[in-house]
């Protein structure tokens, strides 16, 4: 995952500095690794954003995912419906 010196080496400003974007994975990267999720542009232009949407594979699992398994235990519900409610 992310090196914990990163945030060390964030400036005073919050702006991050060229050492710690040079080791910080592209989106494109985290995404290959399951880190991150894209989300589809069709469902975040709708839900407003204007730019590539992807979340973290954590909230994706903790927010969005939704199975078979948790439909039988609770009220039924799906991960399009569940995404728009946290990209909304």
């Amino acid at each position: 995952m992310t090196d914990p010196g990163i945030l060390s080496r964030i400036d005073r400003d919050l702006s991050v500095s060229e050492d710690a974007m040079r080791s910080a994975p592209s989106r494109a990267q985290a995404i290959a690794e399951g880190a991150l999720v894209a989300v589809e542009p069709g469902i975040a232009s709708e839900a407003g954003w204007r730019a590539p949407v992807a979340i973290s594979r954590a909230a994706w699992d903790d927010c969005v995912a939704w199975s078979d398994e948790d439909t039988a235990r609770q009220v039924p519900q799906d991960e399009t419906g569940r995404l728009w409610d946290v990209l909304f």
